[in-house]
């Protein structure tokens, strides 16, 4: 789904939803969330709100028979370095099991 707020200054967050048929027979699929700037570099790899671990390739489960919602948090820092992500159009590219789904976002300083 869309990130809120959008535009944001310094933080957002990602909400998503799995539904059940993805831990059909005990399935637990691999989930992994990255921030690109225009020019296609990686920007940053939210965390996974209530685990604090980044989404990258992270097996997730869920015990509702209808499906999860999951919520990831990105601030706004840019990865390996901790600044501030300048303003400007940003891609946000989340991967279950290798299908990609992609949104835009702005940050605006």
């Amino acid at each position: 789904r869309q990130n809120y707020p959008n535009p944001f200054n310094p933080a957002t967050t990602i909400p998503f939803s799995l539904g059940a048929e993805l831990f059909a027979e005990g399935h637990r699929p691999k989930v992994s969330l990255r921030v690109y700037n225009v020019l296609a570099q990686l920007v940053a790899i939210p965390i996974l709100q209530g685990s604090g671990e980044r989404l990258d390739n992270v097996e997730l489960t869920c015990g509702d028979p209808a499906g999860c919602s999951y919520a990831a948090y990105w601030d706004g820092t840019v990865l390996n370095t901790g600044q501030e992500a300048a303003s400007g159009v940003y891609i946000y590219q989340l991967i279950v099991d290798g299908r990609r789904f992609t949104r835009k976002m702005v940050v605006m300083k």
